[in-house]
């Protein structure tokens, strides 16, 4: 993600936010790059290709399932629209590295419907 050297890891995030041990463990893997996407399952030998699970056109990192992939473009597009909508609150503001490690900065609410419109996005592969 070309992340400057002084780039604030926050690896405690996910057990700030939740008692969840599912959601604690999900976004520690994703912090940690060790999420099984097909492209690290692909250089493990565990599948026969790397391709994105939505869109089967690209490799799938956690970049690209989190935030390139043209079906997780509409996902967080049709859910800040619902949220703005809902709430009347502007959730716009949410850069690629807020979606993929969270905020300590941000409302926890906000990492909150993060952390668990990802794992409900992953879950939609299945």
């Amino acid at each position: 993600m070309n992340l400057p050297d002084n780039f604030g890891w926050k690896f405690e995030l996910p057990f700030f936010l939740t008692k969840d041990s599912m959601l604690q463990w999900f976004q520690y893997r994703i912090n940690h790059r060790i999420l099984g996407t097909n492209r690290l399952m692909f250089k493990m030998g565990i599948v026969d290709k790397e391709n994105c699970s939505f869109c089967n056109h690209f490799s799938e990192t956690i970049l690209h399932l989190f935030w390139e992939c043209r079906y997780v473009d509409q996902f967080w597009r049709a859910l800040i629209k619902w949220l703005s909508e809902e709430f009347q609150n502007s959730f716009t503001n949410w850069s690629k590295k807020d979606i993929i490690f969270g905020n300590r900065g941000m409302q926890i609410s906000s990492n909150i419907i993060i952390l668990l419109a990802k794992k409900t996005h992953l879950s939609m592969q299945s």
